[in-house]
């Protein structure tokens, strides 16, 4: 495999067959599953419990991944539990003023976006649309919190596209 990171400026080369942080559009194309409300599951936070480790049902602390519910494509603990690092810089206006199609963050900034909510989230923080910001250069925001994490991503083989038909997202 090809690394998608210079180890020097942390650029992705997002060509590369290696795996990597997914984009914020990614990660959120991933847990709508196709769909355009709050939750892949539709706009009832009542049911978050069923898909979510969360303030609601946390015990306040994290929990070993895939206890859950999966969503229509087989994603499981995007909502919950930890937070998840995104490739991106964060721009609070980027999705207003950033490309449609394939956005990959601002070029500049120093925090990076962080998707999904935690163990100590409320309901409307894990919605599929939320999002956080944070430095991830600062030593407490990478390994003293218990309420962040990352999932990995890569770039698909021409094969595995031939094979893997995901529905386009609604809306």
């Amino acid at each position: 495999m090809e690394p998608c990171y210079n180890e020097e400026t942390f650029e992705c080369n997002f060509g590369a067959s290696g795996y990597r942080l997914p984009t914020e559009a990614e990660w959120e194309y991933a847990c709508r599953a196709g769909t355009d409300t709050a939750y892949d599951f539709g706009n009832d936070a009542r049911k978050l419990a069923q898909y979510a480790w969360f303030a609601g049902n946390s015990q306040k602390k994290t929990t070993r991944v895939g206890g859950k519910k999966a969503n229509a494509w087989g994603f499981v603990d995007l909502y919950g539990n930890v937070y998840e690092w995104c490739n991106d810089r964060y721009g609070e206006t980027y999705y207003q003023t950033g490309p449609a199609q394939d956005p990959r963050g601002p070029d500049q900034g120093e925090k990076r976006v962080l998707r999904g909510g935690s163990w100590n989230s409320s309901a409307e923080a894990c919605r599929a649309a939320a999002r956080l910001a944070d430095d991830p250069g600062i030593t407490d925001a990478c390994f003293a919190r218990d309420t962040y994490g990352f999932r990995c991503a890569r770039k698909l083989t021409p094969e595995e596209a031939k094979t893997l038909a995901l529905p386009a997202a609604s809306g």
